[in-house]
């Protein structure tokens, strides 16, 4: 039931984004016909960032316009998972990368062998520490962002939106005679990679 659930979020969220980028087809046919004269090349990008559900508490990244509208965008950081990295694209409106933005990415954390921490076990739901295995977890991100220009090309990206995991129950534990108790395992599954995004980075174009 859950699996079901999450995958139509997912459908919903995809569906919102397809239909945001329609919408705003007219107004990119509109901004077309601006003198040829006024674009300009766009920057290749480089800069770190801090986020939740994203990239990590600590990450660094790059960021590639393609098209007008169109950039590609990769970031490597440390999250409460592990390492994480994932790249995805990112449609402007404005035909140029800068205010608002809206991007499709992927994102895997790679987990971490022999981490410690207390949870509440049956059959008293005592509460002890257990050691687990963090496994590998994805997640499809969904983002919102709004891009402050800063001089000549740098910017200040800041940045929500939702992160559908695409793993569940990404952990073993290591002690096969404990058994975790339900409010354990919600924890568990909230501290996997997944839920609202937010994030601020700084971006330098050169």
């Amino acid at each position: 039931m859950e699996t079901k659930r999450r995958k139509n979020n997912a459908a919903a969220f995809l569906a919102t984004l397809a239909f945001m980028v329609l919408s705003t087809y007219p107004i990119l046919a509109q901004s077309n016909l601006k003198d040829e004269n006024e674009v300009k090349a766009q920057p290749l990008f480089l800069g770190f960032g801090s986020s939740i559900n994203d990239c990590g508490i600590l990450s660094a990244g790059i960021e590639l316009p393609v098209l007008k509208m169109f950039s590609f965008y990769g970031t490597a950081g440390l999250g409460s998972w592990g390492w994480k990295i994932g790249g995805g694209i990112t449609y402007y409106p404005q035909h140029k990368p800068f205010k608002s933005g809206y991007s499709l990415a992927y994102y895997s954390a790679s987990g971490l062998d022999n981490f410690e921490t207390k949870l509440t076990v049956e059959p008293n739901g005592n509460e002890q520490t257990v050691k687990l295995n963090l496994l590998r977890a994805g997640t499809v991100n969904l983002v919102y962002s709004y891009n402050l220009k800063v001089g000549q090309s740098s910017k200040f990206v800041f940045y929500g939106g939702y992160a559908i995991p695409v793993t569940e129950n990404a952990y073993t534990i290591i002690d096969p005679t404990v058994t975790l108790t339900e409010t354990s395992i919600q924890f568990l599954n909230v501290m996997q990679p997944g839920g609202v995004i937010i994030g601020v980075k700084y971006m330098i174009g050169i």
